[in-house]
């Protein structure tokens, strides 16, 4: 195993270097030549390799140069004497064959992290050097998919860079990025009025698809990994007024960096979704431009009001990001205001065209997503006129959507010759449904996306399995010009992507799973190991909801026993990295903990559903969500612990462990807490999550509950009692519900009560009899009062 080095370029000449061999580059040529330099030197510490514009008359130098090739983004690599020259098709083929020559050294080029062979004495051997390889399609994307804390919703610019770089030295040569509508990365205005965004969510604001909140994320189990008390993208923890100019100005410096590298940027555009269609611009909108689609006003692309205002889009964003090479109008598949569009409320013009267009392509008949495909053909022309009366045709056009059986509607209705972007949900594009989809598609390019892990219970463990004989896969479905990959985390998704990658070039096309496991493991058993790994390791979790597991486990017996077997296969690795070999050993400890616990979770729910509190009690007794949140951190912190992973560590915070806390509160075995506080909620949020939580310092779980959740005032207090900074403030008699945190019935029988309070005083029972799974508590203030927490416990402990 070579040894994990992290994704920097290591220093460009060694200590007491003495052999020169200039490495000679053009300007256009620079990024590949740094690339080449800082490598080399790493590898050969008794040469330097200084940079130089014309080559020496004498002596070794390596060549650089670029010039068209029948092949696009293809390189070849010749030596003769004491010179090697590098030759690419343009500055992309370039780096590609400075990649894959470093590669063939020994350097090990991936998402997350790069690996390096040991130091070589004496000079490079040029002729073996000799290759020369080409791309078999021209389109490979990585697609990181903004919304989840453990996205690039939550990257610095730093893990933006080590992404992109990670990408560009695995050949891949687009990155995607996708905006809902109330992305903040992008804002517009028009006829006055400005498009309202939403937040990059953190742990204090934004509810981005199960964003949950929490007063301090250093409390929380990991907490060490965590610099301040909330956790997100810095540019999210910016004043309300800079939150969209902070997130413009980093994605600005995230596209011109991959241009900087090479690769090009394709921005996914949200159109479809109430955000993606602000109605206090489109009410400015003359009603004949406009069309109804139930609470919702949309903009009739086809009058020139309506057509305007997709312009302004157009214009404001490729001003905004010049960078951008390709835009994908974006729409979901499922109900939204332009889907919710009826044949029957088009414009008049439009219903003759779409009952021609019907009868043009009678296989469509009856088809449920005709009229919608109708609907946005005429958005994606819209679009299409706009960046050519831009004068933006170096911009390429291009459209997208989830799932495939809207495949065969757009193919007839939209523009020949635009490239579309299926993003395979079901991940079924191996199987003969959805190559036959993909075969039915004439009239364009198909860029299918597929999925190196999936949000809903496959988000967290191993990556699929990647598919084989992939290029095979991609030119049977006829249509393909390439792929993308879409993910959210990095590690460990690694093995994915660098199959992929592996398998569309022509030097390894379809390359075997097995070959890529033995070369990322760098020894037999390394790699007998990963193949056991990614063939069956479990992937588990959901991120798009407040709860992690949202269906119940399967086979977890199952899944124990196969990773206490890969546990002793590691034990047969007798070489490589230690933190490699101790990432993997943690990584199936986790699977061992985290499994273990949830199935006594689930047992002890049975039982207490069952009526049998006693034991329920004890089969929860035997769970230790803690231990395994603590292991993830212990697995996570092995090499460059990611940004995801960080992320992940507050997701098993605070989407998985106060499941755990609920039910021991529900059972008596912990005292109920709750917590009065003003609580954040986004209006344009979309899966928002719902519960905040406030850990005290000595880390016990506080369900906080604002004026959303009891319909009371909730506010700031000065106080010096923590617990008592905020609170609710009641003037009147109430009755609140007290119950877990999570909402589980309480267990009958008699409870404690307490209450804290930051000024006046508040009456209510010290004892309550619960017999209907909550407690309704009465409270009654003398004059007004602060009230800022409720404790309950069960009085049979």
């Amino acid at each position: 195993m070579r040894r994990l080095l992290p994704l920097a370029l290591f220093a460009l000449v060694s200590a007491g270097a003495q052999t020169r061999i200039p490495v000679v580059a053009a300007p256009v040529a620079r990024a590949a030549a740094g690339e080449l330099r800082a490598h080399l030197a790493r590898l050969y510490p008794d040469c330097s390799f200084p940079l130089a514009t014309a080559a020496p008359r004498r002596g070794r130098a390596i060549l650089l140069t670029t010039r068209r090739q029948a092949a696009p983004e293809s390189f070849t690599i010749a030596a003769t004497g004491e010179r090697a020259t590098i030759t690419g098709d343009g500055a992309r083929g370039l780096l590609y064959g400075v990649c894959a020559l470093l590669e063939k050294l020994g350097f090990g080029f991936h998402l997350s992290y790069e690996t390096a062979p040991p130091p070589r004495r004496g000079e490079p051997r040029f002729e073996e050097w000799e290759m020369a390889d080409a791309p078999l399609f021209p389109d490979r994307l990585v697609f990181n998919w903004h919304n989840f804390l453990s996205s690039g919703s939550a990257w610095e610019f730093e893990d933006w860079q080590r992404w992109i770089d990670g990408a560009a030295r695995m050949r891949y040569n687009a990155v995607m990025v996708h905006a809902y509508g109330n992305n903040p990365m992008f804002q517009f205005s028009h006829h006055g009025q400005t498009k309202e965004v939403g937040y990059l969510a953190t742990t204090a604001k934004g509810r981005d698809w199960g964003t949950q909140h929490v007063n301090d994320v250093r409390r929380l189990i990991g907490g060490e990994l965590f610099r301040g008390p909330v956790f997100g993208a810095s540019v999210a923890l910016a004043g309300e007024s800079q939150r969209s100019v902070a997130a413009t100005r980093l994605m600005q410096q995230v596209f011109a960096y991959a241009r900087g590298r090479s690769l090009g940027v394709t921005f996914a555009l949200d159109v479809d979704t109430e955000s993606a269609n602000p109605q206090n611009i489109l009410r400015t909108l003359p009603a004949g431009a406009l069309i109804a689609s139930g609470k919702f006003v949309l903009a009739n692309p086809d009058t020139p009001e309506g057509y305007a205002y997709y312009k302004a889009q157009t214009r404001q964003l490729l001003a905004t990001y010049p960078q951008i090479g390709r835009l994908a109008v974006w729409f979901r598949n499922n109900r939204t205001p332009w889907r919710d569009v009826a044949p029957e409320q088009f414009p008049p013009a439009w219903r003759d065209e779409f009952r021609k267009a019907l009868a043009a392509n009678p296989a469509l008949a009856g088809d449920k997503e005709a009229h919608g495909m109708f609907a946005m053909s005429r958005v994606v022309v819209a679009f299409q006129r706009a960046l050519k009366e831009l004068k933006r045709t170096d911009v390429e056009l291009s459209y997208g959507s989830w799932r495939l059986h809207w495949l065969a509607a757009s193919d007839a209705f939209m523009p020949h010759g635009v490239k579309v972007i299926p993003l395979d949900w079901e991940t079924i594009f191996e199987t003969d449904k959805a190559q036959a989809i993909f075969r039915g598609i004439v009239n364009r390019p198909a860029i299918p996306i597929v999925w190196a892990h999936h949000d809903d219970r496959t988000y967290i463990g191993r990556p699929y399995t990647p598919y084989k004989d992939f290029a095979k896969l991609l030119a049977s479905s006829r249509s393909a010009s390439g792929f993308g990959i879409i993910h959210w985390t990095t590690r460990p998704l690694d093995l994915y992507f660098k199959s992929l990658a592996g398998q569309v070039w022509k030097a390894s096309a379809n390359e075997s799973l097995e070959t890529a496991c033995r070369r990322m493991a760098a020894d037999d058993a390394g790699g007998r190991y990963l193949l056991e790994w990614i063939t069956g390791a479990p992937m588990f979790g959901r991120e798009t909801s407040n709860r992690f597991i949202d269906v119940p486990l399967k086979d977890a017996p199952a899944v124990i026993a196969a990773a206490r077997k890969r546990l002793e296969l590691l034990k047969t690795v007798q070489s490589g990295d230690p933190e490699w070999l101790a990432y993997y050993r943690d990584f199936e400890e986790f699977v061992i903990e985290f499994f273990s616990s949830h199935a006594a979770w689930e047992r002890a729910q049975d039982l207490y559903q069952q009526g049998d509190i006693a034991r329920a009690r004890q089969a929860l007794a035997g769970a230790k969500p803690e231990e395994a949140i603590r292991r993830y951190v212990r697995m996570s912190s092995h090499g460059r612990i990611s940004r995801g992973e960080v992320a992940l560590v507050v997701s098993l915070n605070l989407r998985w462990r106060p499941y755990f806390v609920s039910l021991r509160q529900a059972l008596g075995m912990e005292p109920v807490r709750v917590k009065f506080q003003p609580t954040q909620h986004e209006p344009l949020a979309q899966g928002a999550g719902s519960n905040t939580f406030y850990i005290d310092p000595a880390g016990h779980f506080w369900g906080a509950l604002g004026e959303k959740e009891t319909g009371i005032p909730a506010m700031a207090f000065d106080s010096t009692d923590e617990l008592c900074r905020s609170g609710l403030r009641i003037d009147k008699p109430v009755t609140l519900r007290i119950r877990p945190i999570l909402g589980d019935r309480l267990a009958p029988g008699p409870y404690r009560v307490a209450l804290r309070t930051a000024y006046g005083k508040v009456e209510a029972a010290r004892t309550a009899e619960v017999t209907n799974g909550a407690l309704d508590l009465a409270v009654r203030p003398e004059g007004a009062a602060g009230l800022c927490a409720v404790t309950l416990e069960s009085a049979r402990n």
